[in-house]
């Protein structure tokens, strides 16, 4: 698998927000993808700095 360094760190960011590891974040996106998990951990830091900027903390 291989994610561009800055996904990782927005990976990690998530990870530490949702208080889990991040294997246990990988492995949540691994078991609900349908594509290769590449492009899932993309669409899913993309959803959620979408889902940010709709919702202001």
């Amino acid at each position: 698998m291989s994610v561009e360094a800055e996904f990782w760190e927005l990976l990690q960011d998530i990870a530490a927000r949702r208080r889990i590891s991040l294997n246990q974040l990988v492995t949540e996106i691994d078991a609900g993808r349908t594509g290769n998990l590449s492009s899932a951990i993309r669409l899913y830091v993309l959803q959620d700095l979408l889902d940010r900027v709709d919702t202001p903390e």
